[in-house]
């Protein structure tokens, strides 16, 4: 099986976060690639980590900062 390490720069994404984590799977599930969804945070002042953190339960994503 391939994997794959996405890397996505954010800043003040929270209300796109959900989409695009799910697209993302959509399209790497149905090509059998696993992956995983590395999220670099530029001080988001809204709540970015917070909703990328929801999602880390069900899909394999990393925040940073923390």
């Amino acid at each position: 099986m391939k994997k794959l390490s996405i890397v996505v720069p954010v800043w003040n994404e929270e209300k796109n976060i959900g989409e695009l984590i799910t697209r993302i799977h959509i399209a790497l599930k149905n090509k059998k690639i696993q992956y995983e969804i590395i999220f670099i945070d530029d001080h988001s002042s809204d709540k970015t980590v917070e909703a990328i953190n929801l999602y880390k339960n069900n899909y394999p994503v990393v925040v940073f900062p923390k």
